[in-house]
């Protein structure tokens, strides 16, 4: 839950900062994912290390450093041509 708490805090941040996006939690998300670019190769840590891992990576999260064209170039889906 804390961790929880502590990625809705960011999303706040970011849509007071004029940041409106469907995906804005997803994005944040992803941001503290500490397994996201990790080889299979190697032996994925604990669930424990990884929630202790997710739980540092949100409070070092830094909404102030996030621009714009950052979530522009995170996806979502297609837009529909009319």
């Amino acid at each position: 839950m804390e961790i929880d708490d502590l990625v809705t805090g960011k999303v706040k941040q970011l849509k007071d900062r004029g940041l409106n996006n469907p995906y804005l939690k997803a994005f944040v998300v992803a941001g503290i994912n500490p397994v996201r670019f990790k080889p299979k190769e190697l032996v994925m840590p604990s669930l424990t290390e990884t929630l202790e891992k997710v739980l540092a990576a949100a409070q070092k999260f830094d909404p102030d450093r996030i621009r714009t064209e950052d979530l522009a170039q995170a996806g979502g889906p297609p837009e529909i041509a009319e």
